[in-house]
């Protein structure tokens, strides 16, 4: 691995950082918007750890989405590679692969496989089990969001 390329590597990592500390803002500024509450999805990737729904299940649910954030920053020098457009469009479609992803085939799959069925909502396909069309919206603009973002630093830093 060359130094360039291990650089891309640690600075989209950083990248994702930031991103997603954006997104985080922008997710509860979106949903006080549109009056939707919070939690869902966090509350269902941290029960997979614990016994009961509860304010550390949720807590540790929202751990587990940040270090997945950062799992999605480290892939993407990889994928935006066969991207087309500029970078901040790269991130873009790179959001919205994201997304589809998580909420077609990732979500679903673990609601399969949960080791306590019930415990708490499911996301059901595009994870519209989290609150409808709204949850939707919400969880999509936060990806494109990421993902530009994501784009727009990596961009700034290969330069």
């Amino acid at each position: 691995m060359s130094v360039r390329t291990g650089s891309i590597y640690r600075q989209s990592i950083i990248g994702a950082v930031f991103a997603g500390l954006a997104t985080i803002f922008w997710v509860y500024l979106f949903a006080t918007i549109i009056r939707l509450a919070l939690g869902d999805a966090a509350l269902f990737v941290g029960s997979f750890m614990t016994a009961a729904a509860t304010e550390g299940t949720l807590w540790l649910g929202r751990f587990i989405l940040i270090a997945t954030a950062l799992l999605w920053g480290a892939l993407y020098p990889v994928v935006r590679r066969v991207l087309p457009g500029e970078e901040w469009q790269r991130g873009l479609i790179y959001g919205l692969l994201v997304w589809l992803v998580s909420t077609t085939l990732i979500l679903p799959y673990l609601a399969l496989v949960h080791p306590q069925p019930g415990i708490v909502e499911e996301p059901g396909m595009l994870a519209l089990g989290f609150g409808g069309v709204s949850a939707l919206l919400l969880s999509l603009t936060a990806h494109l969001l990421f993902g530009v973002l994501l784009g727009v630093w990596v961009q700034r830093v290969t330069e």
